[in-house]
């Protein structure tokens, strides 16, 4: 009988713990924003080339955002572009700086992969 009293007392304290426990998830699920899921990013990739082909160390960046990259040895980037309010219409506004060259400034549409992008050096 006492076994039996012990065993429906734990069942209520378990009970009464998952039930909680469902209330704070459902909570925290409606409250807290939404996190970007990993299909909810655009990728710009593409290469940055001269008359001599990649140029290196160039900064590719997103106008007003924090993305960018820096070209490989090849001339080769990438950038992830998150969707965001920014982004809704898919254009971007792109901008190439290298220390011996004009930059290049262009709006692209979003995704993008293998834009060649053709720099010229500074006069």
């Amino acid at each position: 009988m006492a076994t039996q009293k012990a065993t429906r007392s734990w069942i209520k304290v378990l009970s009464a713990l998952l039930g909680a426990g469902a209330a704070v998830f459902i909570a925290a699920q409606t409250i807290s924003p939404r996190q970007p899921a990993l299909t909810d990013v655009y990728a710009f990739s593409g290469t940055v080339v001269d008359e001599n082909g990649g140029v290196r160390l160039a900064k590719v960046q997103i106008v007003g955002r924090d993305e960018s990259d820096v070209t490989r040895s090849n001339g080769n980037f990438i950038i992830h572009v998150p969707l965001d309010k920014q982004t809704t219409n898919k254009s971007v506004r792109v901008k190439i700086s290298c220390r011996g060259y004009e930059d290049w400034d262009e709006s692209v549409t979003l995704p993008l992969e293998g834009k060649v992008c053709y720099i010229t050096k500074s006069k």
